[in-house]
């Protein structure tokens, strides 16, 4: 067992401003992870925008056979 009470407290702040740190680069501020993110939004508009091309091609190929 564990009886050093101040290395285990001194040990859980750093765990905490560790933890504090990790949040604040993920939600605040112009970082990587924000970076990231906007270019998913990109790519999923991307895709959504060619499936729709496609369903369109593909379903006025349909009608050209009547």
């Amino acid at each position: 067992m564990n009886h050093d009470a101040w290395g285990t407290r001194i040990t859980y702040a750093g765990y905490f401003l560790l933890y504090l740190g990790l949040m604040a680069l993920m939600f605040f501020g112009k970082t990587r992870f924000r970076e990231m993110v906007s270019s998913l939004d990109k790519v999923r508009h991307k895709k959504a925008t060619m499936v729709a091309v496609a369903l369109f091609i593909s379903t006025t190929q349909l009608w050209s056979q009547d």
